[in-house]
């Protein structure tokens, strides 16, 4: 059951523990994360520090939690030939990075080259999901590296639901494209799932010699991460990187909002911001939330 923080408004009822159609009203859901100008995660806010904005009108805040709802965090390995000697330092890194998940959280195990491969259903058997690591990572595969079509595929996993929905990649983003960006981003709004992407800088330089490409984003993982309000993190020192995106990723705001009514299957922009005080607070803070979401049916 979720715990969320509740607030009485003159024009709505309170919500409900569980946000959730039992009290007649829709919910958007926005995951924000606030790091301030040093890049550390700001914690301890409450909904009067936030401002939402859908289609650019301000909204009010109905329920809001921070970072103890539930995780269903997939982890995405790429295991095509440019990152398998890598293999042994990642699995480590993983291993550590599985300790900053809370009880209740659930993991699936996911890896790509040519196409995604499943090694595991969701669990809370940290153990398990360790073990299945080592087995990915073990891997061998063929063929290119598909890192798009891969995250589109893997957002279809999660298990319905109202627990939050968090992919983490683990690539070099040296690819080519295979599906439209706004296309990926679009589904993972759909799906309420943010992106993380833990990057290896390629050991080429400069990589447009080799790939042919002039986009420093190659593989499009950063942008996919910024629009789904997912950070990117250059994994230089993987023992470090891989432990900070699960911390960010569970240290993050979830705020609700009525859902406007409208056309379902359209796309609506949001924009979260800190309100003035807290941004006199903590001068330079940097919000990061998804920048949009697909209208579904009250």
């Amino acid at each position: 059951m979720r715990r969320l923080f509740q607030i009485a408004l003159l024009a709505l009822p309170l919500v409900a523990q569980t946000p959730s159609f039992q009290t007649g009203i829709s919910l958007v859901h926005v995951s924000a994360e606030i790091l301030d100008n040093n890049g550390r995660i700001v914690g301890n806010l409450s909904p009067i520090d936030f401002r939402v904005y859908d289609e650019d009108r301000e909204q009010q805040i109905v329920a809001f939690d921070s970072d103890r709802e539930p995780l269903d965090l997939i982890l995405l390995f790429d295991v095509s030939g440019s990152m398998r000697r890598h293999a042994k330092n990642i699995a480590a890194a993983a291993h550590t990075a599985l300790r900053e998940l809370h009880p209740g959280d659930r993991v699936a195990i996911m890896s790509f080259a040519a196409e995604m491969i499943s090694d595991s259903g969701f669990t809370e058997d940290l153990h398990e999901v360790a073990a299945s690591v080592d087995r990915v990572l073990n891997r061998k595969a063929r063929g290119g590296t598909h890192i798009d079509s891969s995250i589109n595929d893997a957002r279809t996993r999660f298990p319905r639901g109202d627990r939050r929905r968090a992919i983490v990649i683990i690539t070099d983003n040296l690819a080519p494209r295979t599906l439209p960006q706004m296309s990926v981003i679009r589904d993972l709004w759909e799906a309420d799932a943010i992106l993380g992407s833990l990057l290896f800088k390629p050991r080429v330089t400069p990589p447009i010699q080799v790939l042919g490409f002039s986009n420093g984003d190659i593989g499009g993982v950063r942008q996919i991460a910024e629009m789904t309000g997912g950070d990117t993190l250059d994994a230089t020192d993987l023992s470090l990187a891989f432990p900070e995106m699960l911390r960010r990723i569970r240290n993050r705001y979830s705020i609700y909002y009525k859902k406007p009514e409208g056309t379902p299957g359209a796309t609506r922009s949001i924009r979260v911001r800190l309100s003035p005080d807290a941004a006199a607070r903590f001068p330079g803070a940097h919000v990061r939330a998804r920048r949009g979401y697909v209208l579904t049916a009250q």
